[in-house]
């Protein structure tokens, strides 16, 4: 996804970008979030999707190799799509949505215990001759029982997994809120402010570098080439 494919500038996509030049930054390719500024009239990347500072600009042909990218994708591949719900991702919207499974698991619980000692009260009560003498209808009666206790068996098994699932939610939703938190509308108003009042394209180009995560010398190259007129 580069400046040149992409049309709908309200919205976001998941774009390949590169480390920065640092000694201790392994050689990955990242992934981040490539959305249009209406501010700087562009398309800019801002930090990877795993939390690391990288370099701006996409890198459409690359392929991926950072694992903690690569275990985020499809996060935030869903919290991007169009129609996406914030609240599918609130942390306190989930962990009500597990107490509610946890509580309709317990009830469920609840219900097999109290057919369990049904079923016992009917085979040792006072009525175990008639019972007896019914055998085919007792036998129907138990037969239907277990199947009933399988059933809630296995909706209590799917009731866990869903709300392990809703764990793990809640828990990416966490991480993926305190990765996005730095890049907010407040704070791209506040450098457009600081790069208005900037005299040099050398003071333009460090609030650039600073919201964007440029290294010095990126920022020196952009500054030089403006103040001489040429293009990187």
């Amino acid at each position: 996804m580069t400046e040149e494919t992409v049309e709908d500038r309200d919205l976001r996509y998941l774009v390949p970008v590169a480390r920065l030049n640092l000694p201790d930054q392994p050689d990955l390719i990242h992934l981040s979030v490539y959305q249009w500024l209406p501010a700087f009239q562009a398309w800019a990347t801002g930090m990877a999707i795993c939390g690391v500072s990288t370099r701006q600009g996409a890198l459409p042909e690359a392929a991926v190799t950072c694992e903690g990218c690569l275990a985020y994708r499809a996060r935030y591949e869903r919290m991007l799509a169009p129609g996406y719900r914030p609240e599918d991702d609130d942390p306190d919207v989930l962990r009500k949505r597990l107490a509610d499974m946890e509580g309709e698991r317990d009830r469920l619980r609840a219900r097999l215990r109290a057919v369990t000692d049904e079923t016992v009260a009917r085979v040792v009560g006072p009525d175990i001759e008639l019972l007896c003498e019914a055998n085919g209808r007792l036998t129907d009666e138990r037969d239907r029982a277990r199947r009933w206790a399988v059933r809630l068996e296995n909706e209590n098994r799917q009731l866990a997994d869903e709300a392990r699932e809703a764990k793990e939610q809640a828990r990416v939703a966490t991480v993926a809120a305190l990765n996005l938190r730095r890049q907010t509308p407040e704070v791209a108003q506040r450098t457009l402010a600081r790069i208005r009042e900037a005299r040099t394209w050398v003071a333009v180009w460090v609030e650039l570098g600073q919201y964007f995560g440029l290294t010095a010398e990126q920022c020196g190259l952009e500054a030089r080439a403006r103040s001489r007129g040429e293009a990187l």
